[in-house]
């Protein structure tokens, strides 16, 4: 979507080089994330509230979140959702002249169980699309080796969880299975979806205190190789997260805060820049029915620094650092409950200290799910 800029002479040759590293970078990172190689939250009631999990309960989140809190659901917890995200991204080169990009819509699915065997030990499964993207180009000559050229990843995490309370101190572990789906094509040229897979784990403990709760996770790195017969290998790394929340809670409202730590130097070989977001959110009941939650979500930088900007296509997304998001619950019955949540990626600006090219970007997910409780 952007760097194949200053380049009107010795061209055909440029966009050779172009093209293979357009297309290494697409395969070298997540495509689409709102905080790394992770969206804000996995359903619609953690994106309402800024991404919160680690501290805050929102169900069956919490298993790709911090399964400890999973000891804070009572009976049995069914949820289901889907989101679309949207993304607007635009190149203005060095002599003026703007490119707007497709905007693209895609769905991220999620779909979660929680049990409760007994008070205190707690199992759950979730599935969820935990990154990923899409963009696709107009076959236009002036977009030099970029015409034509459409690309698709997705990342998927499915994990059970188990969590075990002993008083007021939790302990909860998810075994995490990761697939990475990558799909490439132009006019010249096509590759079948390639799919790879890893796994790893996901660690949280937490106290709780009267109204008011502490908690801990860790989530560890997962490995991905792609193979195909027209782009070749392409291998990457998801990154490692460290976080803590604390959340307190009293006569219908919750607020929490989080930070996190994103262990991108590691998991790029010193390429990337690690990364610490903070999301701070809150919910409301306002009667027996509805419950409005509203949230940001803040990253300190773009793991992607200037001077590899107009060489990594698809991290344009990883430019965004601010996000604010809104939400609500809508109890249809006393065990379902419809759950809706917006979440807007402030446009944000980088510009490349190679090329003088700079790139705007922004994004928008709308998600939509139920609880189900039984």
């Amino acid at each position: 979507m952007y760097f194949f800029l200053k380049f009107a002479k010795r061209e055909k040759m440029k966009n050779k080089i172009l093209l293979t590293s357009v297309v290494a970078s697409i395969l070298a990172t997540t495509a689409f994330a709102t905080n790394g190689s992770e969206l804000i939250g996995y359903g619609a009631k953690s994106r309402g509230m800024g991404g919160l999990g680690i501290a805050t309960f929102t169900g069956t989140d919490a298993i790709l979140k911090n399964p400890a809190i999973l000891t804070y659901n009572t009976g049995n917890q069914l949820n289901i959702g889907n989101s679309v995200m949207f993304s607007m991204p635009e190149q203005t080169r060095a002599n003026g002249t703007s490119y707007d990009y497709s905007t693209i819509g895609y769905t991220l699915p999620n779909i979660g169980y929680i049990h409760n065997l007994n008070d205190n030990l707690v199992v759950g499964i979730d599935l969820a699309a935990t990154g990923g993207g899409a963009i696709d180009y107009d076959t236009d000559a002036a977009l030099g080796p970029l015409s034509g050229l459409s690309k698709k990843m997705g990342i998927i995490d499915i994990a059970p969880a188990i969590a075990y309370k002993y008083n007021n101190f939790s302990i909860g572990l998810s075994l995490i299975y990761t697939m990475v789906i990558i799909d490439i094509e132009n006019d010249a040229a096509s590759s079948d979806y390639d799919i790879s897979t890893d796994t790893g784990f996901l660690l949280g403990v937490s106290y709780q205190l009267d109204q008011l709760t502490l908690a801990f996770s860790y989530k560890s790195e997962r490995d991905y190789d792609t193979t195909d017969a027209t782009f070749g290998q392409k291998k990457g790394t998801m990154p490692s997260h460290r976080g803590f929340g604390i959340g307190y809670t009293t006569k219908g409202t919750h607020v929490g805060l989080e930070v996190q730590n994103i262990g991108w130097d590691s998991s790029s070989n010193g390429e990337y820049s690690n990364q610490v977001t903070i999301a701070f959110g809150a919910s409301q009941e306002v009667n027996e029915e509805l419950t409005l939650r509203a949230g940001l979500n803040y990253a300190d930088n773009s793991p992607v620094p200037d001077n590899i900007v107009d060489t990594t296509l698809s991290t344009q997304p990883f430019h965004v650092t601010t996000h604010i998001t809104t939400g609500f619950s809508y109890n249809i019955t006393k065990d379902i409950a419809l759950d809706a949540a917006a979440t807007y990626a402030l446009p944000a600006t980088r510009t490349s200290d190679t090329s003088g090219t700079s790139y705007e970007t922004s994004q928008m997910v709308l998600s939509l799910g139920a609880t189900i409780k039984f």
